[in-house]
C-alpha cells in the first residue's frame, strides 16, 4: 500500500499502514508521531510542527491528498499520541505562545496568530474556552498601527540605504580594514625582527614587507627563503662598493638585476640597500 492509499483510507476513517505511516483509522501518525486526525467526513486536524525531511515529506503527502476543512495546530514538543484532548489542545497553544518571552513586534504576531487559530478550532468546536483575551492585540493589528508601522520601517530602510549611511559604514570598514592591516603588520614586523636576530628558526613570508638577511653559519639567507654561499656575497658587496657596475653578476644562482642608491633588485628580491650595509658590511 503506498502514502497515498493510506491517507485516502485514513480519510475515510478506515485503518491502514504504509512502512512507518499508519492509521487508527481515526488519527494518522509517522514514526509514532500524531501527524492529524479526522473529526468527519471533510474536517481534519494537522500537525504543524518542523520535523526532519522525511517527516515533512509525509506532512506534504498527507495536506496533498485531502479536502474540506482543515486546521493546523503547532505541535513544539512533538506529542507521539493520539490527538489531544480540548484541555491539552489549549496547553498545546499555550506553550506555542511562551516559546518567546520577549514583548516584540515578533512575540504580539505569534499571539495574534495563535489566537486566531484558537478562535477558528473554538468555532469549529474542537475547544470549548475562548482564546485569551491579551493574545488578540486589536490595537496593534488595526489598518492605522499597521501603516503606522510600514511608514516606520520604510523610513529605517531608507535612511539605512542614504547615500550617506553607506558613505558612513563604507568608511567604517575602511578603517577597520586598515587597522587591522596595521596590526598584522606590525605582528608580522615583529616576527620578522625575531627571525633576523636569530631567535626563531622560520619566518612566513609576507611581501609587503621589505626583505630582511641574515648571515647563518658559512650562508646568507634572505626572509623569503632564499640562500646564497656567504663567501660570493661578500665579494660581490666590496666590488659594488668599489665602485664597480655589479649589474647582471650572478650571486649563488640568482642575478643581479638592477642597483641603486636604495635598493637592489637580485632575482625575484628587492633588498634595501641599508640592510646589505647592516649585513654585509660589518
Amino acid at each position: 500500500m503506498t502514502q497515498k492509499q493510506l491517507i485516502h483510507r485514513w480519510a475515510g476513517g478506515r485503518e491502514g499502514r504504509s512502512g512507518n505511516l499508519y492509521s487508527d483509522g481515526t488519527s494518522i501518525f509517522y514514526y509514532g508521531t500524531w501527524m492529524g486526525t479526522r473529526r468527519g467526513p471533510d474536517a481534519f486536524v494537522l500537525n504543524s510542527a518542523n520535523f526532519s525531511r522525511p517527516t515533512c515529506k509525509a506532512q506534504w503527502e498527507i495536506r496533498k491528498n485531502t479536502s474540506g476543512v482543515r486546521h493546523f495546530v503547532p505541535n513544539p514538543e512533538r506529542l507521539c499520541h493520539s490527538y489531544p484532548d480540548p484541555v491539552t489542545l489549549a496547553a498545546i497553544l499555550r506553550r506555542a505562545v511562551k516559546v518567546q518571552a520577549r514583548r516584540t513586534h515578533a512575540q504580539l504576531c505569534r499571539e495574534r496568530r495563535v489566537w486566531e487559530q484558537w478562535e477558528t478550532l473554538r468555532e469549529s468546536g474542537f475547544l470549548t474556552e475562548p482564546a485569551p483575551a491579551e493574545w488578540e492585540h486589536a490595537e496593534h493589528f488595526t489598518p492605522e498601527a499597521q501603516a503606522a508601522r510600514k511608514a516606520a520601517e520604510d523610513a529605517r530602510h531608507e535612511a539605512y540605504y542614504s547615500d550617506e549611511a553607506q558613505a558612513a559604514r563604507a568608511a567604517k570598514e575602511e578603517a577597520m580594514r586598515q587597522a587591522r592591516e596595521a596590526a598584522r603588520i606590525a605582528a608580522d614586523t615583529a616576527e620578522l625582527e625575531k627571525w633576523a636576530a636569530g631567535t626563531i628558526r622560520r619566518w612566513s613570508c609576507h611581501f609587503p614587507l621589505p626583505t630582511r638577511l641574515r648571515i647563518k653559519g658559512d650562508t646568507l639567507e634572505t626572509s623569503r627563503g632564499a640562500t646564497v654561499p656567504l663567501a660570493i656575497a661578500r665579494r660581490v658587496y666590496r666590488k659594488w662598493m668599489a665602485g664597480d657596475n655589479v649589474t647582471g653578476t650572478n650571486v649563488g644562482g640568482f642575478t643581479i638585476r638592477s642597483v641603486d642608491d636604495t635598493s637592489a633588485a637580485i632575482g625575484c628580491h628587492t633588498i634595501l640597500v641599508e640592510e646589505l650595509h647592516r649585513v654585509l658590511g660589518s
